[in-house]
């Protein structure tokens, strides 16, 4: 029986079917299973001391009775597909001649099988690894690409992708909107999927492929980013799936390839998502994107940050009619999430505006740079034309931050620069509170830094400093192997007990 991943038993449960090769058992990565033809709301209080915090607001604790702590590709689901008659069909046995597509005459490349597609068809693919010389372009909107029922098709584009070379895996072109991918593999390409818009089109209309549907699909062994989501590709929705080996070809450490880039497309929400080993992050949200969110999703072993709201984008991707401030994420979440071991920030917001970052937990980050939480400085790549705004409301709260084996002693870092007449990564008040803190190797000497006022302190010293953060406290977790509080913090983090 086929299993999925989810938060539970050792850590993560690492039980989904495999990473179709490249897993590391080394690192508790699961062997490769894939299927064969064996057919927040929030109020204010004031205490005594007239200091506003936060209560603490419902979906901390109630909203955890719904959620579905799966990671990575839900194969059950992929089983209860139908095999029409109406389908456009794909066999390593078929023939792009003399086949018509039927499912006893069936092409032999995706490639021919797409082009052969009308709008609201479905291309369904027989078992098998199907090695594509040309890029998959979906062209015309509301096309289904999915495996065969009970069977795992991988799509192999590893020709591609390269600096001189950027030809995707699967590319939904402008005209795909409504388009689903689902129930496969795609190894390879410049992007393992990546969406095309107009914005940069000579044409007034500026919109891209919208309300794409990506749902348990592996994305591995990109050059670049997994994911690629262009401006005003808004709605992309991508869940239950399993991102992983970005930067094939790239140097480590010096590297730009996501696991997923969304650059000013609104609305995307990606969940239920296990993210791991990409050459820099994981995630991010960026050049103006709003009312996106990444929610219960494990990431680990990133090269650079787990989750960005916000970075550095270049003018030119900005809408500044909508968006005339310039900044990097509007009403953006991240939340319900596990972060584990990055080299960079946990969760990091750059030039956001009403960022919510609540219910995480975070271990073992910023290794390198930064600290677990942190407000960046967005650049904007030095543009005359940038504005580079400073992060505002941010909302923090319910989220355990947990150093076992870092020797980084700050949980919070806020940063300020003097370039370009001074930057400052956070203005007005920080709305932070019922979070957990602790370091191993610092268990009473974790810090918090705000180099905006050349400041930094222990925890006490934080609260009065920030004018908040007083429902907080500075504890063992005492994590169980599923990565959930039992003791002074079990209202906080990723996941809460006894709901």
């Amino acid at each position: 029986m086929k299993k999925l991943y989810k938060f539970s038993l050792i850590v993560i449960s690492t039980l989904l079917i495999g990473c179709g090769g490249g897993s590391d058992s080394s690192t508790n990565k699961p062997v490769d299973n894939t299927p064969t033809n064996n057919t927040p709301s929030e109020e204010n209080e004031t205490t005594d001391d007239n200091k506003s915090v936060i209560n603490n607001p419902p979906l901390a604790n109630q909203e955890q009775s719904s959620i579905d702590f799966k990671v990575g590709v839900d194969l059950a689901s992929c089983q209860k597909q139908l095999a029409l008659d109406s389908y456009i069909y794909v066999s390593t046995r078929g023939d792009d001649s003399s086949g018509d597509g039927s499912l006893n005459n069936p092409y032999k490349t995706v490639y021919h099988a797409v082009t052969k597609a009308k709008s609201g068809e479905t291309v369904m693919i027989r078992k098998g690894t199907y090695v594509e010389s040309n890029e998959i372009r979906i062209r015309v909107p509301n096309i289904t690409i999915t495996s065969y029922p009970n069977e795992w098709a991988i799509i192999d584009r590893s020709s591609s992708g390269g600096v001189d070379d950027w030809d995707s895996g699967i590319y939904l072109d402008v005209d795909s909107d409504g388009s689903t991918i689902k129930c496969l593999e795609v190894k390879g390409g410049f992007y393992a999927l990546s969406t095309e818009t107009k914005w940069d089109w000579t044409d007034e209309d500026k919109m891209g492929a919208t309300h794409i549907t990506v749902q348990n699909v592996k994305l591995h062994d990109s050059y670049a980013d997994g994911v690629k989501i262009k401006p005003n590709c808004d709605d992309f929705n991508i869940s239950y799936s399993e991102i992983y080996n970005s930067g094939i070809g790239q140097t480590v450490g010096d590297c730009n390839a996501e696991g997923i880039d969304n650059v000013n497309a609104d609305r995307t929400i990606a969940s239920n998502l296990y993210i791991h080993n990409t050459c820099s992050t994981g995630i991010y949200f960026k050049g103006g994107a709003t009312n996106s969110e990444i929610k219960y999703s494990l990431i680990e072993h990133t090269g650079e940050s787990g989750i960005l709201l916000g970075f550095d984008t270049s003018p030119e991707y900005f809408d500044k009619i909508t968006n005339p401030n310039m900044y990097e994420a509007i009403n953006c979440k991240a939340h319900h999430n596990l972060i584990k071991d990055t080299k960079w920030a946990g969760i990091g917001l750059y030039a956001s505006k009403n960022s919510e970052i609540y219910n995480n937990t975070i271990i073992n980050s910023a290794s390198i740079y930064y600290s677990p939480i942190y407000f960046g400085l967005s650049y904007q790549d030095w543009d005359d034309k940038a504005l580079r705004p400073a992060n505002i409301t941010p909302s923090v709260h319910h989220n355990i931050i947990y150093q076992k084996d870092i020797n980084n002693k700050n949980a919070i870092y806020i940063r300020h620069s003097d370039e370009l007449g001074g930057l400052n990564a956070l203005e007005g008040k920080l709305d932070i509170d019922y979070n957990c803190y602790f370091s191993h190797n610092n268990p009473n000497n974790i810090q918090f830094e705000d180099i905006r006022s050349e400041w930094n302190g222990d925890f006490g010293d934080w609260q009065q400093h920030i004018d908040g953060d007083f429902h907080s406290i500075v504890t063992n977790p005492k994590l169980d192997n599923e990565n959930i509080s039992s003791g002074e913090c079990k209202s906080m983090g990723y996941r809460i007990k006894n709901i």
